[in-house]
């Protein structure tokens, strides 16, 4: 019981890539996008 309840699937997981730093790049990604295309289009 008590090793099912702290399983390796949770939020804070040491090791590997974290999945907040996915989204993090995805959001500047797009931001970047926008800024590129405000950017062209204000030119």
């Amino acid at each position: 019981m008590d090793s099912r309840d702290r399983s390796p699937r949770q939020m804070k997981r040491p090791g590997r890539t974290p999945v907040w730093l996915y989204v993090v790049l995805a959001v500047v990604a797009v931001v970047a996008v926008v800024l590129v295309m405000v950017a062209l289009a204000t030119r």
